[in-house]
């Protein structure tokens, strides 16, 4: 419980490093931060065509709906931005 409360009271304080050098972020694993790098060009495709998209540990939520890369959205060079993915 300590250890949680600890890292509650660091990342409140992050705003405290604005205009410095430093910063936080949280840490994942290796796998999440895989699944994270998939997930953020079709987040920022959909954040261009206006819709609320945010990842949520290594889900993507796009307007409210969970967003799932397939087959059909991610090609041999990676996720396409222009890709529908299924609910």
């Amino acid at each position: 419980m300590q250890q949680y409360l600890l890292i509650l009271k660091v990342r409140k304080s992050a705003p405290n490093l604005k205009d410095t050098h430093y910063g936080v972020s949280p840490q994942y694993p290796k796998e999440i931060l895989e699944k994270r790098r998939k997930l953020v060009p079709l987040m920022k495709a959909a954040k261009s065509r206006n819709q609320k998209a945010y990842i949520s540990w290594d889900k993507l939520y796009i307007d409210g709906k969970l967003h799932e890369i397939t087959a059909e959205t991610q090609g041999a060079d990676g996720p396409s931005p222009d890709a529908g993915g299924s609910i």
